[in-house]
């Protein structure tokens, strides 16, 4: 499909923390993970993005994106991340990885807006992502038992 022929799917979401926040660092793990703030605006937005796709199957195949984001003094390419990782969170590509080109337009908007183009005779690079689990409050661990049994005397 050429991009003169439009989008196959255009979704718009409110403007995603930027990618530098998007993860933290908490003392005592190994690993980054995910901001609170990040995780709200993954739930917030994942329902305003799958209200505007019911009823259409997520793109398998490869594709091209076109981000149209607010003018400012952002980095632009700050928006790229988040939007991929929301489009696929809400079931609109199946893998954000099978993007073939992404272009981030500045316009004069307060929101952001993605637009697909599928390139079903590409094929799909990536297979279907495990469905993300954005965190929420956590249950307490349970301290683990003794793993060993004491030996029977007698």
């Amino acid at each position: 499909m050429k991009m003169a022929d439009g989008p196959a799917i255009v979704v718009t979401m409110a403007k995603p923390p930027s990618a530098n926040r998007i993860w933290r660092n908490v003392p005592g793990l190994r690993h980054p993970v995910r901001s609170e703030e990040y995780n709200a605006w993954l739930r917030s937005e994942g329902w305003n993005v799958k209200r505007q796709i019911v009823g259409m199957e997520p793109l398998a195949c490869r594709f091209d994106l076109v981000i149209e984001v607010p003018i400012s003094r952002r980095d632009t390419d700050n928006f790229a991340k988040p939007i991929g990782d929301l489009c696929q969170y809400a079931g609109v590509v199946t893998n954000d990885g099978n993007v073939r080109k992404v272009t981030i337009e500045p316009v004069d908007r307060t929101d952001c807006m993605a637009a697909f183009w599928p390139l079903p005779e590409m094929g799909a690079v990536r297979k279907a992502a495990k469905p993300v689990r954005v965190a929420g409050p956590r249950a307490p661990r349970k301290k683990p038992g003794m793993t060993w049994l004491e030996p029977k005397r007698g």
